[in-house]
């Protein structure tokens, strides 16, 4: 007889939960999946207008489309505009290196309907109760749900006799897999309140303000407020002093939103207060935090600087809250083995970051057993400090891509370093347009009777350290928050009886470690017929099969009902790993400072030993990338005897020739194109035949301002301004220009296009396309004659028209930064000659 087993929720945990039993041990288990939505995909939406869920349909993945897969169906036979898996002749766009949100919901259904046959997913159904009962002889879980009202609604297979009422109904289960998912339901914003001898601070601060404050109370240099003192603690709000901000905060005028529900700033800001302008504060660090920032100031950016621009939103400000500092790193970081602490090449190598920092070459502890163990837990001093030479490194010691540290960067890494992924955050950062500031949030209330006198309607925001209260700011004129304050399990376990979560130790204080479970956050010894996968903080997807992989053999090999007692020795180390969780779990409420961003976030350790755990071995068919290097951990090393083979070893391939596409210069062109952003100093050398036009060497300063693409073909775009030139002497300077660089990922191209005179805004003429290369090309080993090491070089040219263009450009980088730039053109037409050469840099650059 056939082991029955539920599944709660559909999404990639969930699917892939189903597809393991079903197809490691065919015949062996008769498995159900209950899912409360109408489509399966969890947090992933499955259509590219559905903005209804927690995550934005058209938000990138912050990891690449190798980590983002499972071990056995390769991103490149998906049809993600079907949903299906694709057929040989059909040819399609390919997919991004970063897919899109819903390009992951259609992977899902893909993997869906070639992996899970139909009547196994029950859509519409919400899981109300489980709780232990005996039958037959033996232990099993006792299940409730009701189905949803008011129509079917699947976007996929349901079991035949699909019910609409809501009705509650019943059934048993030998074995119950818990799949719905850790980041349930978002937080709630956290208050910290002042202690009584605080109080007469907050009223002395708010009687100091400076009587005509541009935005905020603070004498301050805007350097200085990025990089004051604070020992606040990280991670959740202090236990001692906080209270939850109610749905609506008295007398605040403004929305406050979930970084979650936060979509488009036309909805953030009444169109009444728009062109008054006023400040913007984002609440919370980490990954959330610094998403909602940059995707604020790039849609403020883009409105501002996009063709028919009515600039509503020219006048605002963002100012980010932060309990710590953080790194912010781009999706493209430096190829593994080319940084060092102090110095990094100008002319690196890029990959995905996720292919870098999964590198095995990286770890030194796996040189005995060939496999790793998972550093997961707590991190001491001497780990911490590696980790922050690692990441310093990575970003090439840039201060705006090191947010909030100690000027004296010893300072602060005593302490887990902790990171977001941003395309732009950094840029912004360094432009003034995102102001992070380190503290905590202690007040919400509405604007200022002096303000509002002044017609300035917004609210006010109190932030400061956390232990330091005295050393509060002021942000005045609010007009908007959103909280980063990330997301609560306990909805994904309330349904499971009381006497359960007891015996797992469940704690509502604890949002980040809700259960205690054994190594690997699967089992509990004292609930054997329960399993856990993706129940944990930041879930991979490869650890999510391991886990998957892990509950099919160990119930495989289970008698049903019976209690399958384990041995002392087990019972014991199960008991010890219980412990171990007990203490960090008190480290996670009271944030101590050994705790990291994520717990149980080595990817690389988890995936080792889990493989180890089962008898895996890891695919080495692919082990040269062409320079000698191991390759990067994706799921599809490890696999078992039931995966397909074929997709197997077409991702391997894919990601074997992403490599070494790598040492010709892939990404070198996004990386370039992502660092440009922002304000630089430029010194423009003219030389021209064209009467008008005065020849010369001109300073000035020129911007990139990111929008959204004006044409579909690219996928990011600057409109690119100079500001205003001078010259040493009194005479003629040239007339500031504007252009359009556009980035293509499909060819990994940068473009340069002419504007249209009639806007200013609009990309009219094709100007050139740049093409990469190493400078090994132009010189021995990257050095000139002058024995100066080099950068990037870029060639283009435009023969079209009655004028010839030709250009090289070079861009030495510094980490993931830009330390300068320079472009040089030549153009020839009929009846004049011109030359055209720029250098742009920011501070100094003594190469240039």
């Amino acid at each position: 007889m056939k082991k029955k087993v539920l599944i709660v929720g559909a999404g990639p945990s969930g699917l892939v939960a189903a597809k393991t039993l079903l197809h490691t041990y065919p015949n062996t288990f008769d498995v159900s999946i209950f899912e409360r939505k109408d489509h399966i995909g969890g947090l992933w939406p499955v259509d590219r207008s559905d903005d209804s869920g927690m995550v934005a349909a058209d938000m990138p993945t912050n990891l690449s489309r190798y980590t983002v897969a499972f071990s056995d169906l390769a991103w490149e036979s998906v049809n993600v505009q079907k949903g299906e898996v694709r057929t040989s002749s059909v040819k399609l766009k390919p997919v991004p290196m970063f897919p899109k949100a819903w390009m992951v919901g259609r992977y899902l259904q893909a993997y869906t309907r070639k992996n899970i046959p139909e009547g196994v997913i029950h859509l519409g159904r919400t899981v109300r109760s489980a709780k232990k009962t005996y039958r037959n002889g033996g232990e099993m879980w006792i299940v409730g749900w009701q189905n949803a009202g008011g129509g079917q609604g699947p976007t996929m297979q349901t079991a035949s006799g699909f019910r609409t009422d809501d009705e509650p109904h019943t059934d048993f289960f030998d074995y119950l897999i818990v799949a719905s998912g850790f980041f349930s339901s978002p937080s709630p914003l956290n208050l910290d309140v002042l202690p009584k001898d605080e109080e007469d601070s907050r009223s002395k601060l708010d009687s100091d303000l400076d009587p005509d404050p541009s935005s905020e109370s603070s004498s301050e240099s805007d350097e200085d407020a990025l990089m004051q003192d604070a020992d606040g603690a990280s991670g959740q709000a202090s236990t001692a002093f906080h209270h939850a901000l109610p749905s609506e905060s008295p007398g605040f005028p403004g929305k406050i939103v979930h970084s979650s529900e936060f979509r488009s700033i036309d909805d953030l800001i009444p169109e009444k207060a728009r062109q008054k302008g006023g400040n913007i504060v984002i609440v919370g660090g980490g990954m959330s935090g610094a998403e909602a920032a940059a995707s604020v100031a790039f849609q403020i950016s883009s409105t501002n600087y996009s063709p028919k621009s009515n600039h509503e939103f020219r006048n605002f400000k963002i100012h980010h809250i932060a309990s710590r500092p953080f790194y912010a790193l781009a999706p493209i970081l430096l190829r593994c083995g080319q940084q060092t602490s102090d110095v990094s090449p100008l002319a690196p190598t890029f990959l995905p970051l996720d292919l870098t920092m999964y590198d095995y070459s990286r770890r030194t502890d796996n040189r005995e057993t060939g496999f790793s163990v998972a550093r997961s837990g707590l991190v001491n001093r001497v780990q911490a400090k590696g980790k922050h030479t690692y990441l310093r490194s990575l970003v090439g010691n840039d201060g705006c891509s090191s947010i909030l540290h100690h000027r004296n960067a010893s300072k602060d890494c005593d302490r887990p370093p902790y990171v977001a992924i941003s395309e732009t955050y950094s840029e912004f950062v360094r432009s003034g347009a995102i102001l992070p500031r380190k503290g905590s949030v202690f007040d919400i209330n509405g604007p200022l009777a002096r303000d509002a006198a002044k017609g300035k309607t917004g609210g006010i925001v109190w932030s400061a350290p956390k232990r330091k209260p005295a050393k509060g700011r002021v942000i005045r004129n609010v007009v908007a928050i959103i909280y980063a304050t990330g997301f609560t399990p306990h909805t994904a376990i309330d349904w499971l009886s009381r006497d359960v979560r007891s015996t797992m130790h469940c704690d509502k204080a604890s949002r980040r470690l809700p259960l205690l479970l054994q190594r690997g956050c699967v089992f509990h010894h004292d609930v054997p017929g329960i399993g856990f996968v993706g129940f944990y903080e930041g879930p991979f997807w490869g650890v999510m099969e391991m886990q998957a992989r892990t509950i099919a053999r160990k119930w495989a090999n289970s008698q049903i009902g019976a209690s399958n007692p384990m041995t002392t020795e087990k019972k014991e180390q199960s008991a010890k790993e219980i412990r171990e969780m007990d203490v960090l779990r008190d480290a996670l409420v009271e944030p101590a400072n050994d705790v990291p961003q994520y717990w149980m976030g080595d990817y690389v350790g988890l995936m080792d030993e889990s493989a180890q755990a089962l008898g895996l071995i890891r695919d080495e068919s692919c082990y040269e990338d062409g320079s000698g290097n191991e390759l990067p951990l994706v799921a599809a090393r490890f696999t078992d005897s039931e995966c397909n083979k074929r997709e197997v070893t077409k991702i391997l391939w894919s990601l074997t020739r992403t490599i070494n596409a790598a040492d010709n210069g892939r990404f070198v062109a996004r990386a370039a194109f992502r660092a440009i952003q922002g304000h630089w100093n430029i010194e423009h050398t003219f030389t021209s035949t064209v009467a008008g036009l005065p020849s010369g060497t001109f300073a000035g300063t020129a911007s990139f301002h990111p929008r959204s693409p004006t044409h579909s073909k690219y996928d990011a775009e600057y409109l690119y301004i100079e500001n205003s030139m001078s010259t040493p002497e009194e005479g003629a300077v040239p007339p500031c220009k504007r252009l359009v660089f556009c980035y293509r990922e499909a060819t990994d191209k940068l473009s340069i296009w002419l504007v249209d005179g009639k806007d200013d805004l609009s990309a009219e003429d094709l100007f050139f396309d740049l093409k990469f290369e190493p400078p090994t090309d132009l010189f021995v080993n990257g050095i000139d004659d002058d024995g100066r090491q080099r950068g990037w070089i870029a060639k283009g040219d435009n023969t079209g028209g009655d004028e010839k263009c030709n250009a090289i450009c070079e861009f030495r980088f510094r980490g993931i930064g830009l330390r300068s730039f320079g472009i040089h053109y030549d153009v020839e037409g009929l009846e004049d000659q011109y030359t055209s050469a720029t250098w742009y840099q920011r501070g100094t650059d003594d190469d240039v």
